[in-house]
């Protein structure tokens, strides 16, 4: 692109609705596909004034048919109506330059009426400034630099006859006859090495001349003839390069290999055998796609080739398109040849098409947030194309998650569910899920977390401001990526008290010692729940200090809060008067727990859970006034709900022994945990659940967008495993926390992953977690703790953190392990030991095991016994300290 048309296009897009310059560089990403710049010119074309259109058409010397004279609503109808006429629409740079200024004159002086004719029709004016990125920039690349007599020859059958009989007249060049009648790249290959090098041997003093001159005749045919011939090769800048590796996640040194081989992957021999192969032109794929393909040729079987091969045969290239956005991450791809190769035909096509829909919105949803949010939504056009891809590739995994592909009404039910749903709702969910995916398609040790917040901070933020995190929320129910929490004993609005009840210590006091002016440090936490201790971090002004983040395979929000949340409380207390703040809560508890749990099982201590209501409202919150309205009326009969501390019967299972009573006429009939509560029931709570159970619609706040009430703080969350802390890079955590998450890792994944993160502590760093206990205290994971120890790289230190066990859960009356200290070379125990509460003592590892576990010859029973009754403790130490003997006295 030379410097005026540059400064033109950037000159526009300022002046279109404040967009910038991201948008060229998406520009330049599509526009090697030509079909594409042709749609963006007939979008507009019908709407432009006659005069405009005659003199346009006239540059371009074409004669539009009625069939391409309307509005198109999506790229497809246009492509398919092409496709049905016999018309040439491809245009030399000349041509193309002549339209531009002839838009741009238009433009300046009809401002006015080019507003209305674009946006006022609801037209895009993101796609006229893609019309000007393409005429400014894609006819305009001339031809190919690494053009030669190699790729004359393969391309000689498509050239006019007469430019060859004139080169080959002009440097007596004689065809040999294998090179008359070549049908494919891989027969021209079989004649390269003795035939090939025969016929170049007799040429080899002329070969740059030749090449000189074929080039500048080419050019000059491609102006006199208003065609391009031939296609160049595509290349791409080393920054550009450097940016999509990036996004695949890979090593330093895979990324070097990976250049290498997209240079030899754009030679002439490579591409054209690929095209050959796979009936595609490879500038028809983005330079993304481009390197997708290449990681897959490199790293896949031939029978995965060969079956991607048949499937894009069967399909066409939509489908290849559809592999290569999906392929890069983990086994997607695997999935995606399984899925199609089991479909029925029809229903594959229903899918792509669906799928590729998705990607005509681009421009729809450009506009529509930037109507929405105006300048405060900073989304580039890669950030919206990217969002769309990913949200897109939703439909194809949930398909093969949900059916396999044999579910006919998962099919449709996907298919419908996406089409339904807005641009904008699309693009954030795509956005977010690319962003805090990041653990999912990332070689280990690869993942900055800086980075990672970058991004994803640009994206909530501005939805902060604009208080549409509703929307957001949305975005997050439509990928299944929010839920409630799915046991009741569950406590995923856990704050900073319950981490101080945990860890014996006020975490706040330890970030302020430890915080340092002059850098963010970063902070992990595992398993946010809801997010309330991170936002209770924010508020604290922690997040001047830290770059606070979060893993976790979900967003979960604690239901009974979404319950008190859209409850007019007002409204039933002008009928009964005051509710206290504990009546509210309880009442709250029982509508969640209700729903919960399956029908007329509240009572029971191994009751199960109502899967249908649970699944239902995690793939659409908004059904909570449906489900509250049908459980209602239970509430008038109901007496108990059970409580939320859990422990368990003999066999192992969870069992919920304690309960809340609803009824309780005296003191004495409540739940111990209520002992700060009144003496009974009050008439007023009576009535409320006798109300809320005969009508409780009625008590709905009205016209509440549930989306916006529903309690979640989303910032800074990557959505994973937590296998998957292997992809971030080693040594940049400098905080680690975890509360009643990292405990649902058992056996030897809980062992890998208190080895990785060893590795990733920073020097200096800490990781405090409560995972050493289960979270109904039933046992304790000191064997699996001895365990992963053995293989901590050198600086890592390992202390215990012991305290009161917690009423109704742990077996032992008097102090467990109850979290534990991970430190990596700088040893804070004195300053852990001071911020201790009454009652809370910090432990060296090795000193607890050698006092309470295992001297050095005998294992401690009764100790072992004492914290787990069940055998599993004792099991688990003697395997590990085998040749000890049992000493059954302490």
């Amino acid at each position: 692109m030379d410097d005026d048309t540059s400064q033109h296009i950037e000159a526009y897009w300022k002046h279109s609705n404040g967009m910038t310059k991201d948008h060229i560089e998406w520009a330049e990403t599509i526009i090697q596909n030509e079909e594409l710049g042709v749609w963006n010119y007939f979008q507009i074309r019908s709407l432009l004034p006659e005069q405009i259109r005659e003199e346009i058409d006239g540059i371009l010397s074409i004669d539009v048919p009625n069939e391409l004279d309307r509005i198109f609503d999506t790229r497809a109808e246009f492509l398919d109506v092409l496709q049905k006429i016999d018309i040439s629409l491809q245009f030399d740079s000349m041509q193309v330059e002549k339209v531009a200024k002839v838009i741009d004159i238009f433009r300046k002086e009809h401002e006015v009426l080019f507003e209305e004719l674009t946006h006022g029709r609801k037209i895009s004016l993101a796609r006229v400034g893609v019309l000007d990125a393409c005429v400014g920039y894609t006819f305009r690349r001339g031809v190919d630099p690494h053009f030669t007599i190699t790729q004359y020859l393969y391309d000689r059958a498509k050239l006019p006859s007469e430019l060859t009989e004139e080169f080959e007249s002009e440097f007596h060049l004689e065809i040999p006859e294998w090179a008359e009648d070549i049908k494919s790249y891989d027969a021209f290959l079989s004649r390269d090495d003795a035939d090939m090098r025969a016929f170049l041997d007799t040429h080899v003093g002329k070969l740059r001349e030749m090449i000189a001159w074929l080039r500048n005749k080419l050019e000059e045919y491609s102006e006199k003839s208003h065609e391009i011939l031939p296609k160049p090769t595509l290349r791409l800048p080393e920054e550009a390069l450097n940016d999509i590796i990036g996004d695949l996640g890979r090593s330093p040194d895979e990324v070097t290999d990976i250049k290498k081989s997209y240079t030899e992957m754009m030679s002439l021999r490579f591409r054209k055998s690929v095209e050959d192969m796979f009936h595609i032109r490879m500038e028809h794929l983005s330079m993304q796609e481009q390197l997708w393909f290449l990681s897959f040729l490199r790293d896949k079987d031939k029978k995965m080739v060969e079956q991607v091969q048949t499937l894009t045969q069967v399909y066409g290239s939509n489908f290849l398109q559809l592999f290569l956005s999906i392929q890069y991450e983990r086994s997607s791809g695997d999935h995606v040849v399984n899925l199609f190769s089991h479909l029925k035909k029809e229903d594959g096509e229903k899918i792509l098409h669906v799928y590729t829909s998705v990607y005509e919105q681009i421009g729809d949803a450009s506009l529509l947030l930037a109507d929405e949010y105006g300048e405060g939504l900073s989304m580039s056009f890669a950030d919206i194309q990217q969002a769309l891809a990913v949200r897109a590739k939703d439909l194809v995994m949930g398909v093969h998650i949900e059916s396999q592909g044999v579910d006919q009404k998962v099919i449709d039910s996907l298919c419908d569910e996406l089409g339904a749903e807005t641009p904008d709702v699309k693009v954030l969910s795509g956005f977010f899920r690319k962003i805090a995916d990041s653990l999912g398609h990332h070689e280990a040790g690869t993942l900055d977390l800086a980075s990672f917040q970058k991004g994803q901070d640009r994206l909530l933020e501005s939805l902060r401001q604009e208080q549409k995190m509703g929307l957001f929320n949305r975005a997050l129910a439509a990928r299944g990526e929010l839920a409630p929490i799915p046991e009741i004993h569950w406590r995923v609005d856990r704050g900073n008290e319950e981490y101080t009840r945990r860890f014996g210590f006020d975490l706040f006091k330890l970030l302020d010692h430890i915080k340092d002016p002059k850098r963010k440090k970063v902070l992990l936490e595992f398993g946010p729940g809801s997010g309330k201790s991170k936002q209770e971090r924010a508020e604290a002004g922690f997040d001047e200090y830290y770059l606070d983040m979060a893993m976790a395979n979900k967003v979960y929000y604690p239901l009974n809060k979404f319950i008190e949340g859209v409850i007019d409380w007002g409204a039933l207390e002008q009928e009964i008067g005051p509710l206290t703040v504990g009546d509210r809560e309880v009442l709250s508890d029982m509508m969640y727990k209700t729903l919960m749990i399956s029908d007329g099982e509240t009572s029971k201590n191994n009751f199960s859970y109502a899967h249908e209501r649970i699944e239902q409202l995690t793939k659409d919150p908004s059904s909570l006034r449906n489900l509250l309205s049908q459980i209602a009326p239970s509430f008038g009969y109901m007496v108990v709900i059970p409580d939320t501390i859990s422990t368990r019967d003999d066999q192992g299972n969870v069992i919920y022994p304690y309960k809340i009573n609803l009824t309780a006429q005296d003191r004495k009939d409540l739940l111990h945990a209520e002992e700060g509560s009144v003496d009974a029931r009050s008439n007023v709570f009576l009535k409320a659940k006798q109300l809320l159970a005969e009508d409780i619609q009625k008590y709905f706040w009205d016209g509440e967008d549930l989306y916006d009430a529903i309690p979640a703080y989303t910032s800074g969350i990557m959505v994973g495993d937590f296998s998957r802390i292997e992809a971030l890079k080693d040594g940049q955590i400098d905080v680690a926390i975890g509360v009643r998450s990292t405990v649902y890792k058992r056996g030897d994944e809980y062992i890998q992953f208190l080895e990785d993160m060893s590795q990733k502590l920073k020097e200096g760093g800490i990781y405090i977690d409560d995972s050493i206990r289960d979270n109904d205290g039933w046992t304790y994971r000191i064997a699996e703790m001895l365990q992963a120890r053995q293989s901590f790289p050198d600086g890592i230190s390992l202390t215990i953190i012991i305290g009161p066990g917690f009423q109704g859960e742990d077996a032992q009356k008097g102090d467990v392990p109850l979290g534990f200290v991970m430190q990596k070379d700088v040893v804070m125990n004195d300053e852990i030991q001071s911020l201790l509460q009454g009652g809370y003592t910090l432990y060296d590892f090795d000193e607890y095991i050698k006092r309470y576990v295992y001297d050095g010859a005998h294992i401690n029973q009764k100790t072992l016994m004492q914290l787990d009754d069940s055998g599993h403790l004792y099991e688990t130490v003697s395997a590990f300290f085998p040749s000890g003997e049992v000493r059954v006295a302490a």
